[in-house]
């Protein structure tokens, strides 16, 4: 019995699992741009700084470590006008990320940081996680090997034959995780929800056919 898909050997079977593991997200990365514009580029770029400051100095008040706050970048570039011959202004932009390593801060954070950069504020995303993330990833591999082994023995089952050894296994991407945008705001704090999360693995298992 061959099961073929592409270049498989002879006398296999390959099948694909798919196992998940539910899990609440209880971390997050918080992304933060600030934007500044000015007739002069020194003073687009002095004002994109000194908010920056003023941002780092909040977040350190809110008892972010300062390695969970990283730099993503600076840039500086002038706007032309409609017809692309003359300045009209200058825009200076500085983005950072900064990792929430307990979600119960993220309110007071993103306060903190709006209060702190004014109407230069640009919040960029906010992506959850999970601080155990590797042991969802393995649990939900585990379940999909596991799924894949029950699709083989059935087919197995099925043409009369033995399944054998695994002769190849393989974990295909997982899908991307949830990402929630937020728009800068200077209103009341932000509420975060946790919600759930599901982590979803896939394997690839070939099989070799015993008899």
């Amino acid at each position: 019995l061959s099961v073929m898909t592409g270049s498989v050997p002879p006398n296999t079977v390959v099948v694909t699992g798919q196992g998940s593991t539910t899990v609440t997200p209880d971390a997050a990365v918080l992304r933060v741009g600030l934007e500044a514009r000015a007739d002069a580029a020194s003073v687009a770029l002095d004002e994109v700084a000194r908010r920056a400051q003023e941002v780092l100095a909040a977040t350190k008040h809110q008892g972010i470590d300062e390695g969970d706050v990283q730099t993503q970048g600076v840039a500086l570039h002038p706007q032309m006008d409609e017809r692309g011959l003359r300045v009209v202004t200058y825009v200076a932009s500085y983005s950072l990320s900064v990792r929430l390593r307990t979600l119960d801060l993220a309110p007071a954070v993103v306060a903190a940081i709006s209060k702190a950069a004014g109407d230069n504020l640009r919040l960029g995303g906010f992506q959850l996680s999970t601080a155990d993330s590797e042991a969802a990833r393995n649990d939900a591999a585990a379940r999909a090997v596991e799924d894949a082994r029950s699709k083989a023995e059935r087919l197995a089952e099925a043409a009369g034959v033995r399944l054998g050894r695994v002769v190849a296994i393989s974990e295909m991407p997982a899908p991307p995780r949830r990402l929630a945008a937020f728009a800068a705001t200077r209103a009341a704090p932000v509420p975060v929800e946790a919600g759930s999360d599901e982590v979803i693995a896939q394997v690839t298992m070939t099989f070799e056919i015993a008899d």
